[in-house]
């Protein structure tokens, strides 16, 4: 069946019997192998979300991953925009890698608006998301075949570490330097929040009004933000400097036009406009969180740090493993084994000072002594050399045995030993199986 294009499918819906053309059909067929790759990744967008009066109604996938697949269709269009999809082949794949991966052209952009367009190099990880994304839009256009599948080959990913906590310390220290300035309030009102809840970025962001209790201090995750089932909870407000927090944003917020229900916590501006009833974006606070990064010289913090900022210090608190990660949402097995060995440490910590503030091994007034300084540790006593075998004293003890559990007396065993040593010893037998042996 010929295409506008000149392309062909590989079968039409009057091949298929019993089998009728849907709308949906018709959209994913318009994603032939002759379209270029950019209207190809469009198409393909636009069958996994439906559109209604120009706005997103329903779909297949969630906004989240919309999201994320269109940042790697931005990727994907920078290498394939103008490339047919009939003439993308493994090598244009092997390429990609060293490319994207260096971040060489035509990866290079500006990184912030005040530097100058420089390399931006990825991980793997990513690298294989959007190549992977390119092989589900080339089974689309049914030009994605076995044999590429086994031919080719995603880079090896970097097993991911546990992201990096602020220590005790330099919580406090990133604290007090985000309210030093009017400028960094709202970083100051969002790093508590975050550190008494456990919230992640999009957790925060989608946080309408109506999601937030203060009589009943309770915060309510949406299901927008949720990155999984697991996620979408309910999260008891702790602290008094949280609920302030709160107060503060929403304050916030209504100065800002949010004060409907249905309004963000956070909404979006853009050109000195607000949007109450749209969240905002994820770079929404990244210009005051850069500068009180800068002055605070934690300069790899970020905001999802604070997150697991929040679980370690719970961690380090000693809260049962299965009411932080009530609290926190899911977490993978890794997490929870990592956070686990932080209370493991916490609990054993808290032992050896409660050993120290008591004396040490010893609790003074109930066992009635103290060590000031470690017992020494037992030793066992040196070997004593053999003693000195007394011949006569060992005869008359054999002898002595003898008679009482056999009946000899000294006078047999003594006739018995002439006997035994007048008789000569028979001469050894010639050894037959030995070769070359030669009697004399």
């Amino acid at each position: 069946m010929a295409t506008p294009n000149g392309s062909t499918h590989l079968f039409s819906s009057q091949e298929i019997p019993g089998r009728k053309l849907s709308w949906i059909d018709e959209k994913d067929q318009q994603i032939t192998p002759g379209m270029k790759f950019e209207e190809a990744g469009r198409l393909w967008i636009e069958s996994r979300v439906l559109v209604v009066g120009g706005k997103r109604a329903r779909g297949y996938i969630r906004k989240n991953t919309e999201l994320t697949y269109r940042n790697e269709l931005a990727g994907l269009n920078l290498f394939f925009a103008e490339t047919r999809m009939c003439d993308i082949r493994l090598d244009h794949f092997t390429k990609y890698q060293r490319l994207r991966i260096a971040g060489a052209e035509p990866f290079i952009r500006r990184r912030r608006p005040h530097e100058e367009p420089g390399p931006c190099p990825v991980k793997a990880q990513q690298v294989n998301q959007e190549l992977g994304l390119l092989v589900r839009i080339l089974k689309k256009a049914r030009i994605w075949t076995d044999e590429q599948a086994h031919l080719y080959e995603p880079l090896i990913e970097e097993i991911p570490e546990i992201q990096r906590a602020l220590r005790p310390e330099e919580q406090r220290h990133w604290l007090n330097v985000a309210r030093s300035s009017p400028r960094w309030n709202v970083v100051h009102w969002y790093s508590i929040l975050a550190f008494d809840t456990c919230m992640s970025t999009n957790e925060i962001r989608a946080l309408r009004l109506c999601d937030i209790n203060l009589q009943q201090r309770m915060i309510t995750v949406p299901v927008e933000g949720a990155k999984n089932a697991h996620r979408h909870r309910l999260i008891p407000i702790a602290s008094e400097d949280a609920m302030w927090a709160l107060e503060c944003l929403m304050h916030r917020a209504q100065q800002m036009g949010s004060y409907q229900p249905q309004h963000y916590l956070f909404p979006l501006k853009m050109s000195h406009t607000v949007f109450p009833d749209r969240p905002m974006t994820v770079a929404g606070l990244k210009k005051p969180w850069y500068e009180a990064r800068q002055a605070s010289k934690l300069t790899w913090f970020r905001q999802y740090d604070c997150r697991h900022t929040a679980i370690t210090r719970l961690a380090e608190a000693g809260v049962p493993i299965p009411t932080i990660m009530k609290r926190a949402g899911h977490i993978s097995p890794k997490m929870t084994d990592h956070y686990t060995h932080i209370s493991d440490q916490t609990q054993v910590d808290s032992v050896r000072m409660a050993q120290r503030y008591n004396g040490g091994l010893g609790i003074q007034g109930q066992s009635g002594f103290a060590y000031s300084q470690p017992p020494t540790r037992y030793a066992p006593p040196p070997p004593q050399p053999p003693a000195a075998v007394d011949p006569a004293a060992l005869i008359g003890q054999m002898l002595r045995t003898l008679q009482e559990q056999c009946g000899v007396t000294a006078e047999q065993l003594r006739d018995a030993l002439i006997v035994q040593t007048s008789q000569p010893s028979p001469a050894p037998a010639a050894p037959s199986n030995v070769i070359g042996f030669r009697p004399r």
